[in-house]
């Protein structure tokens, strides 16, 4: 008799659980922290899927691997193509040229389908650099290619050697899970993105399908032949306890894949083995709204994160505004992913496979070309006309001052890194009066190089003390044992100095979320006040989401740059929009206050810099560009100049100091 592979509503439903996971965990990772785990539920889908397709053919003696390719072709290439080549379409319009040319190697690997193991020699899956890949997300459909290239032929030799295809399945899925193992604690993206650690999520879903193997109809659950049993209900509520678990509790800092991606796997493999007679697989998986969302599944995965990606690199002007577009951008995915499926997906399963297969095979080609010339001759594009000498200075400027970052803030010398080595040398003390005296960790650190340039003798009237993570606070519980012991050396060298000025600056951002921030920093104001003249508070720097590496700037911003657009600029500064300003505004604030009850000076450089809610990041110096930020929050030598001329300047000529 024929054995067929049932088609499953529920599993359609599962896949909707995935997807929205997946978006959910894009959308919004401070509240859908797992929501990557949607992931690992598509690959045991998948290998229940194929391995059930497979061995049902294999058994009825009409498996071809032709055939099978040229349906996998079918499926995979017809939205592949079309976002790949939408986005080959659309990115010159948000790219700058470096960032051009990495994309089309990316759209080569996703067209080659190894899209994992360029991404594996690039970065992390959670570094900040990839929230800027439109194609990151191909790194799963690589695996699962990977699966399905290699897959049929294992299965057919197996099957022909007459072996048992369960225990080669579980020895295959067991070493995989080894080596999961062994990578997480080495070497995590090796762990993450190689398809020899994800097989054994494939084979969980392999396992599945060779033991639900039967005469259809009726569906039956894999624990005991009634469908209505208890023991399948009860398997089918634990596995959406572990979905549900690992969504709500596992998030970036969760060695991943890892024993955590137990959770999702085995979970995802206990509703499937539950079979679909079940109460959560045929009320909760089975409605309408999630089997549809399953059978768009695959589109809106591959739409939904370029689209993020694009509101990622605009980052409009306020927060609220930023997730609005958020929402839009998801909202559009799910009406493309419609389309596609609809008048795509739907319509080509009708036409003859041979054809269809073809013509696949020649548009990806042309994609693959396409991709490989955009990699290797981004600066041909029309658009990117005098713009790539203008992004490579940018670019040289960001790398030499994150060079020069031992140099210009006197690294091991002045300002010191946990585990500590060494104490502050000589060279931080000032050799005489009056004496300026710099306390902090490195957003204080990253200002001495303005200090040292707008005083006559920086030697004779610049101290400096800092040290890396470090809030210039005695008592303050956030600090570790090293930095309170180094605050209070410092306090005991202000008590012996008693220097003219002493300014203290730092990470507020970091630190003001703890209970006791308020109270250490008036305990610590209130001891350094009786040993100076001047105590200068000086309020939060800009803090940008990302690191203001070339490649991270929009391509209409650094257009807006050049120095021949200046004449539509306010004055010589470039300004571009910082959604964290809202939460430094208030802290801004919150300081402030303080040190109007203490009566000391305060120094709001938000105040001073940004403008109509935009800050800061470049300005033009003798009609080139200069950078003010090397990373997310520390000045450049150009920053640290600008910051200090313009804001503390002041306050230290009128303290008595000599400035240029």
């Amino acid at each position: 008799m024929r054995k067929t592979l049932l088609y499953r509503r529920d599993i359609d439903g599962l896949r909707a659980i995935a997807i929205l996971a997946v978006i959910g965990y894009h959308l919004s990772p401070k509240y859908i922290k797992g929501g990557f785990v949607g992931v690992d539920i598509f690959f045991v889908i998948s290998g229940f899927l194929i391995t059930g397709i497979i061995l049902a053919e294999i058994e009825n003696g009409i498996f071809s691997f032709k055939t099978f390719y040229q349906r996998r072709i079918r499926r995979i290439f017809p939205t592949l193509i079309l976002v790949l080549a939408s986005i080959l379409a659309t990115a010159p319009l948000f790219l700058v040229p470096d960032t051009l040319a990495r994309l089309g190697r990316h759209v080569v690997a996703g067209s080659l389908f190894s899209s994992n193991f360029l991404l594996w020699s690039e970065a992390g899956y959670f570094d900040g650099d990839s929230l800027l890949k439109p194609l990151l997300h191909l790194w799963s459909l690589g695996i699962e290619e990977q699966f399905y290239l290699l897959w049929p032929v294992t299965l057919w030799v197996i099957w022909k050697t007459r072996q048992k295809p369960v225990y080669f399945i579980a020895a295959i899925a067991a070493f995989s899970f080894a080596l999961n193992i062994f990578f997480i604690r080495s070497d995590i993206s090796h762990a993450f993105y190689a398809p020899w650690t994800r097989a054994w999520e494939l084979m969980a879903g392999s396992l599945l399908a060779v033991k639900t193997r039967q005469e259809a109809p009726p569906a039956k659950g894999v624990f005991l032949p009634n469908n209505k049993n208890k023991l399948d209900n009860a398997a089918s509520c634990l596995g959406l306890a572990f979905i549900v678990i690992a969504i709500v509790f596992f998030d970036e800092k969760t060695p991943f894949p890892g024993w955590p991606a137990l959770a999702p796997t085995i979970g995802a493999a206990l509703i499937i083995a539950a079979g679909p007679m079940t109460w959560i697989n045929r009320h909760l998986l089975s409605n309408r709204v999630a089997v549809f969302i399953g059978l768009i599944s695959y589109a809106l995965y591959l739409w939904h994160w370029p689209l993020l990606v694009y509101v990622n690199i605009y980052e409009p002007e306020t927060v609220r505004l930023w997730h609005i577009f958020k929402f839009g951008a998801v909202g559009l995915a799910f009406i493309l992913a419609t389309l596609c499926y609809l008048y795509l997906e739907v319509p080509l399963r009708k036409l003859p496979l041979r054809t269809v297969s073809r013509v696949l095979v020649t548009l990806a080609l042309i994609t693959l070309i396409i991709g490989g010339a955009t990699a290797f001759l981004p600066s041909m594009h029309p658009s990117n006309a005098g713009l790539t000498n203008f992004q490579t200075q940018i670019s040289q400027d960001q790398l030499a001052e994150s060079s020069a970052e031992k140099e210009f803030y006197r690294e091991d010398l002045c300002f010191l890194k946990e585990p500590l080595s060494n104490d502050f040398a000589p060279a931080c003390q000032a050799g005489g009066k009056p004496e300026m005296f710099l306390w902090g960790d490195s957003n204080a650190a990253d200002l001495y190089w303005g200090l040292k340039g707008s005083v006559v003798d920086p030697d004779r009237h610049v101290s400096q003390y800092t040290m890396a993570s470090c809030a210039p606070l005695i008592g303050f519980s956030a600090n570790s044992s090293q930095c309170s012991s180094i605050n209070t050396r410092i306090l005991s060298r202000i008590r012996i100095n008693k220097p003219d000025t002493i300014i203290i600056s730092a990470r507020w951002f970091t630190y003001i979320q703890e209970h006791d921030f308020i109270a250490a920093l008036n305990k610590t104001i209130e001891a350094i006040k009786p040993e100076t003249k001047t105590v200068v508070l000086v309020g939060p720097q800009v803090l940008f989401h990302d690191t203001p590496k070339s490649y991270f700037l929009p391509k209409p911003y650094l257009l807006s740059l050049r120095p021949q657009a200046l004449s539509a600029q306010k004055g010589d500064l470039i300004l571009i929009s910082n959604s964290s300003l809202y939460a430094l505004a208030s802290i801004d604030q919150t300081l402030k206050n303080l040190a109007e009850r203490q009566g000391i000076k305060y120094i709001s450089l938000l105040s001073m810099a940004c403008q109509d809610d935009r800050c800061p990041m470049v300005r033009i110096q003798d009609g080139a560009p200069k950078l003010l930020l090397w990373d997310a929050t520390h000045l450049t030598r150009a920053g640290s100049s600008y910051y200090v001329n313009e804001a503390i300047a002041p306050v230290l000529q009128r303290s008595g100091f000599s400035t240029h």
